[in-house]
């Protein structure tokens, strides 16, 4: 695969904040665009896709690897602007988790090595150290193996009494988006852009609207009824 190289850390297009910020990273033209916002604080949106490995030797456990990951960028327009599908041996996976996740062998036939992804990720984080929000994103980083600290996480906000009235728990993003916007975004097939675009719209329209109004008011951050983001 050839790899570009692509502007340099403070090269910068005009002065509008609209334009985009070229990084000085190597690229692979058809998975990454490489840009980011002018201020390149965020929030960007992180969604993660996962595999089940086969045990590397006998006795050891079967294990989730992610197989797909993208940014998503919010500060003027929703835009995909970090996209990549990460490669494992087929011979090791036992399960695409398709129906999940929607990963195909033929999908990931022609995907990158998992440590020049996981180096291009990490080298965004720490351009600029930006707001990353998602669902359930310690996960997320602990299977990418890279610790992050500035991350904002939907499930800690949105949370309902269970049905067994034990205590609380997180709602998954399919509910959310359904609740919010009258849309099931993994009826048929899934998609990671399209999971990060709605964690990022939910971050931005709904959590940070409440978050406003909680203030100006002394609410509280309520849990929600149960079955309350249940789908139809």
């Amino acid at each position: 695969m050839n790899l570009v190289e692509r502007g340099n850390d403070s090269e910068r297009r005009g002065g509008d904040d609209d334009e985009p910020l070229v990084l000085n990273i190597r690229l692979l033209p058809f998975m990454f665009t490489g840009v980011l916002p002018l201020n390149g604080k965020g929030p960007y949106s992180l969604d993660s896709e996962f595999i089940t490995l086969k045990p590397n030797s006998p006795g050891n456990k079967c294990e989730n690897k992610v197989a797909e990951i993208c940014l998503v960028s919010g500060s003027t327009k929703f835009e995909c602007f970090f996209h990549a599908l990460i490669y494992h041996h087929p011979d090791r996976i036992l399960s695409y988790n398709t129906n999940y996740s929607g990963l195909t062998e033929r999908k990931l036939r022609n995907g990158a090595n998992f440590r020049f992804v996981q180096n291009q990720l990490k080298r965004i984080l720490q351009f600029s150290n930006p707001l990353i929000v998602g669902c359930n994103l310690r996960s997320d980083f602990g299977v990418l193996n890279i610790e992050y600290k500035n991350i904002f996480d939907l499930h800690s906000f949105f949370y309902e009494y269970n049905q067994f009235k034990t205590g609380t728990q997180p709602i998954s993003l399919r509910r959310l988006v359904f609740k919010f916007y009258g849309i099931d975004i993994q009826q048929i097939s899934h998609d990671c852009i399209t999971d990060a675009l709605y964690t990022l719209r939910i971050y931005n329209e709904i959590y940070l609207k409440w978050k406003n109004i909680s203030e100006k008011f002394s609410l509280k951050n309520p849990p929600f009824n149960h079955n309350e983001f249940a789908l139809p």
